[in-house]
C-alpha cells in the first residue's frame, strides 16, 4: 500500500507541475501576441474593411449573409463578420485586440497538439513562439477582414488535429467534426476547397472499410460545390485584385508562384517590396545567413528521421505509419500552396496556414525520432528549438519593413484621418464639414461619405461633408474656426489640422 500511495503521490506531482508549466506557457504566449504586435493598431476603415462596414450598416442580417449578387460566397465569415461588427459598434479600436485574442487562441490550440506530437513542451512553447511572430500574421492581426484569414486557418488547424488523431486512435467522431469543419472552411475561405482529398487519403491509408466515410465525404464536397454553384454560378474562385481566376491562370504563373511560396516557408522573401515588405535582394546579409542555417537544420532533421525509420525497421517495426504521418502534413502544406497560387500574386497572409503546417511537421518528425528512445534526443531538441528561434528572429526583422506592404500605407492615412477628427473633437464632428487640402491620395467618393459614419451611432453624420480643395484660398472664410481643415501631409504619410486662420 506505501508503495502504491507514493506512486500515486508522484503521478499527481507530476500532472500538477505539467498544468502548472502549461499555465505559464499560455500566459507567456498571450503577453507575447501584444507585445509583438503592440505598434498594430486600427483608429479609422478604409477599402476592403470600410466596403465591409457599409454592408453591415446597410443590409439586413440575412442580406450580408446570404447576399443575392456576390464574387465569393463566404456565408460562415460573413456572420462571423456581422457579429464582431455588432460588438464593436462604433468603437473601431477593439478591432486589434480581438484579432489578436484569435491569433493567442490559435497558438495555444497549436501548443496543446504540438506537446501531444512532439511530446516536449519546450519544442511546442517555441513552435507557437514562432507562430505568433510570424510575418505573414501581418493581415490577420492588422484588419477587420483579418477574421477572414484567422478563422480559416484555425478551422484547417482543428481539421489537421481531428484527422491526425483519427489515424491514430481510429475514434469516428474525430473523422467527423474534421468533415464538419471541412464544410465550415470552405464557407469561410473557398481556397480550403483543395483539402478534400486529404479526408480520402486518410480512410485509404488507414484501410478504413467504413462506406459512409467515403460516402459522407464525395457527398459534402459535391454539396459544397453545388451551393457554390447555385449562390454565384460559377465553381472557380474569385482571384485577387479584382481578377478572375479563369482569365489570368497559367501554369507557367502557378508554377512561379508555387516556388515563391515556398521560398517564402523557409524564410527567403520571394516578393515585391509592397507586397512582402523587404524583397530578398534587400535583406540583411546577417539575415539572409540565419535563412541558410535554418534550411541546414530542416535537413539534419529529415536526416535524422530518415535515419529513425531505417532503425526501427531493423528492430521489426513497420516505417508505414511514419510515411503516413509525413506524407500527411506534407499534403496539408501542397494543398494550401496549390490553392494560393492559380492567382496573379503571392500574398503572405495565405502562407500563415502553410506555415504552421510546417511547424506540426517539424515537431512530429522529432516525435518520431524520439520514440522508443530511453533518452530525450537533447541536441535534436536543441536544434529544433534553435530552429523555431531562427524563424522568429527572422521574422522579428521582416516584421520591420511591414510599413512598406501597401494596406500598412493605407491605414496610416486613414488612421491618422480618424486621430485628427474623431480621436480630437468626437460627437464634435458631426456638426462640421470637414475640408483637406489636397488629394494625392486619391479618396474615393465612396471613402468621403462613408469613412466618418462608421463612428456615428446616432444618425448624426447624415448633413457632414468632407470637400476636397487644393489651396486654402478655395475655404470659405466661414469655415475658418467652425469647420474641420486638414492638410495632406505626405512627409508622414497622414494629415494634419491646419489651425485657425
Amino acid at each position: 500500500m506505501k508503495a502504491a500511495t507514493g506512486y500515486m503521490s508522484t503521478y499527481r506531482n507530476k500532472k500538477q507541475k505539467n498544468i502548472i508549466a502549461d499555465i505559464i506557457a499560455i500566459v507567456l504566449l498571450l503577453i507575447w501576441t501584444f507585445l509583438i504586435n503592440r505598434k498594430i493598431r486600427i483608429s479609422g476603415l478604409y477599402m476592403d474593411d470600410l466596403y465591409l462596414w457599409s454592408c453591415f450598416k446597410d443590409e439586413s442580417l440575412m442580406e450580408y449573409v446570404l447576399p443575392e449578387v456576390c464574387a465569393r460566397f463566404r456565408p460562415v465569415y460573413w456572420l462571423a463578420s456581422w457579429i464582431e461588427l455588432y460588438v464593436i459598434g462604433n468603437r473601431i479600436w477593439l478591432i486589434v485586440p480581438i484579432n489578436l485574442i484569435i491569433t493567442a487562441v490559435t497558438a495555444v490550440v497549436c501548443y496543446f497538439f504540438i506537446s501531444d506530437i512532439s511530446e516536449s513542451r519546450l519544442i511546442a512553447f517555441f513552435s507557437s513562439f514562432a507562430i505568433i511572430t510570424s510575418r505573414f500574421a501581418y493581415y490577420d492581426v492588422s484588419q477587420l477582414l483579418g477574421l477572414l484569414e484567422s478563422m480559416s486557418m484555425f478551422f484547417a488547424i482543428v481539421i489537421c488535429i481531428e484527422l491526425f488523431k483519427y489515424m491514430h486512435d481510429g475514434k469516428s467522431i474525430r473523422f467527423y467534426i474534421a468533415l464538419i469543419f471541412y464544410f465550415l472552411v470552405s464557407f469561410t475561405h473557398e481556397r480550403y476547397i483543395v483539402l478534400i482529398p486529404i479526408f480520402f487519403y486518410v480512410l485509404i491509408t488507414i484501410k478504413d472499410k467504413s462506406i459512409i466515410k467515403y460516402v459522407l465525404s464525395a457527398v459534402t464536397f459535391v454539396l459544397i460545390l453545388a451551393i457554390r454553384l447555385h449562390y454565384i454560378g460559377t465553381l472557380l474562385p474569385a482571384g485577387t485584385g479584382g481578377t478572375e481566376v479563369a482569365e489570368t491562370f497559367t501554369v507557367q504563373g502557378f508554377i512561379e508562384s508555387a516556388v515563391s511560396e515556398i521560398k517564402y516557408l523557409v524564410g527567403i522573401n520571394a516578393g515585391p517590396e509592397y507586397l512582402s515588405g523587404i524583397p530578398w535582394e534587400s535583406v540583411d546579409y546577417k539575415i539572409r545567413t540565419l535563412v541558410f542555417v535554418g534550411l541546414g537544420i530542416l535537413a539534419i532533421i529529415l536526416i535524422c528521421f530518415i535515419a529513425a525509420m531505417i532503425r526501427h525497421k531493423k528492430e521489426g517495426k513497420s516505417a508505414g505509419p511514419a510515411i503516413r504521418d509525413f506524407v500527411f502534413f506534407t499534403a496539408f502544406i501542397i494543398g494550401l500552396v496549390t490553392a494560393s497560387s492559380v492567382t496573379i500574386r503571392v500574398e503572405m497572409r495565405w502562407l500563415y496556414s502553410s506555415f504552421v503546417m510546417l511547424i506540426f511537421l517539424v515537431a512530429y518528425m522529432y516525435g518520431y525520432i524520439r520514440s522508443g528512445t530511453k533518452k530525450q534526443p537533447v541536441i535534436l531538441m536543441a536544434l529544433i528549438i534553435a530552429l523555431m528561434l531562427l524563424f522568429s528572429v527572422e521574422d522579428i526583422y521582416y516584421r520591420q519593413s511591414w510599413g512598406n506592404i501597401y494596406l500598412f500605407q493605407n491605414q496610416e492615412r486613414y488612421n491618422s484621418l480618424s486621430d485628427n477628427t474623431w480621436g480630437r473633437y468626437r460627437e464634435g464632428i458631426f456638426d462640421r464639414d470637414i475640408y483637406i487640402i489636397g488629394n494625392s491620395y486619391e479618396m474615393s467618393d465612396f471613402t468621403a461619405d462613408t469613412f466618418f459614419k462608421t463612428f456615428d451611432k446616432d444618425g448624426k453624420s447624415e448633413n457632414m461633408r468632407v470637400i476636397h480643395v487644393e489651396s486654402q484660398d478655395e475655404i470659405p472664410q466661414d469655415a475658418w474656426g467652425k469647420d474641420i481643415i486638414l492638410q495632406e501631409d505626405p512627409a508622414n504619410n497622414g494629415f494634419m489640422e491646419i489651425g485657425i486662420q
